[in-house]
């Protein structure tokens, strides 16, 4: 889903029920939001960004690529990539 705010400089991509696959392994995050803002370098305070802020929904960076990779190639190192790991996988089970 993409939202445009018709008078500002920003765009909010939202992904649900982001899923891996590379045919051999694969996994679905059904409970899990991921929300990208796309903005001016210079517009810290975007209107998304302070409802987030105000419903205490902190930011964090990620490569959706890479986690698939990790998740979905076993081999590969991905010690960067634990803690997140582990944090998605635990709102998954929830």
């Amino acid at each position: 889903m993409t939202l445009v705010h018709k008078d500002l400089n920003e765009r909010v991509t939202i992904d649900t029920q982001l899923s891996f696959n590379n045919f051999k392994n694969a996994y679905i995050f059904e409970n899990l939001v991921i929300a990208e803002v796309k903005r001016n370098n210079y517009a810290d305070h975007t209107a998304f960004l302070k409802m987030l802020k105000k419903h205490h929904i902190r930011e964090g960076g990620l490569s959706k690529y890479c986690t698939g990779m990790a998740l979905t190639y076993p081999d590969i190192r991905k010690n960067n990539f634990m803690p997140k790991l582990r944090y998605f996988q635990k709102i998954n089970n929830i």
